[in-house]
């Protein structure tokens, strides 16, 4: 978050990217539409790739068709197995977890490897809350195979959130205001960046409220605002360090 828009970085989703990555990826500081994924399309069609070799599709659309794709079916093997072999209960769950046990590990090293480079929040945010509602769907059809792979994915997104946005609290707090190539009364790249950000984590965390999410956005803030008050002081005439 904290680097200039004329900087010139690795390509790299993250919220201190460089100008040109931004433009790239416009959705890594606003939230956009990409909420309709928790609003209105949790239960759409899973995404075909024959039918959609020619479309781009952000990671947390490929994740929402795999794990929608894969509550179907897991609900789908389990009532086989329970009907099939008349098991019910522990040995039910016994032999659930023998068949899927490579399937679920597989997915989860997925998501784990995708996570382990991923820069943008919000994605990371999604991701997590369309676990949280998928969660929540499978405990209205009573069906809890999937508690722990649910709460394996879960352990792997928030604390990359977590990360990330430490990351991004670290780059605001080592800014050094007098080293900025522009500095004037208009309001700030910082403080539009940090504004589309909030808003966007806030509307998420609203759904499925999370603590230390917001303890996280609240150090986050506390850095912007020492930031800002750094850039007033760089003023020579005191009226415009007070407006600012």
């Amino acid at each position: 978050m904290g680097a200039e828009d004329e900087s010139r970085r690795s390509l790299q989703l993250s919220m201190f990217s460089s100008s040109k990555s931004i433009r790239s990826r416009s959705t890594v500081f606003t939230l956009g539409n990409r909420d309709e994924l928790i609003n209105n399309q949790l239960e759409w069609p899973v995404i075909i790739p024959v039918h959609s070799a020619d479309k781009k599709f952000p990671y947390e659309a490929i994740f929402r068709s795999v794990q929608f794709s894969l509550i179907d079916n897991v609900c789908a093997e389990y009532g086989f197995l329970v009907h099939f072999f008349k098991v019910r209960k522990e040995k039910a769950q016994i032999l659930f977890t023998n068949v899927m046990e490579r399937t679920l590990s597989l997915l989860i090293k997925s998501v784990e490897s995708y996570m382990e480079k991923s820069y943008d929040c919000i994605g990371i945010v999604l991701c997590a809350h369309i676990t949280m509602h998928y969660h929540e769907l499978m405990k209205k059809r009573g069906f809890g195979a999937l508690v722990g792979f649910h709460n394996q994915l879960l352990q792997i997104l928030w604390p990359r959130f977590t990360f990330v946005l430490s990351q991004n609290i670290h780059s605001i707090r080592e800014m050094d205001p007098s080293k900025l190539l522009e500095l004037d009364t208009r309001p700030h790249f910082i403080t539009r960046r940090f504004g589309e950000f909030f808003s966007a984590i806030h509307t998420l965390n609203d759904k499925f409220p999370n603590d230390q999410t917001v303890r996280s956005m609240s150090l986050l803030q506390v850095e912007v605002e020492n930031v800002i008050l750094k850039m007033a002081a760089e003023f020579r005439d005191r009226r415009i360090s007070l407006s600012s």
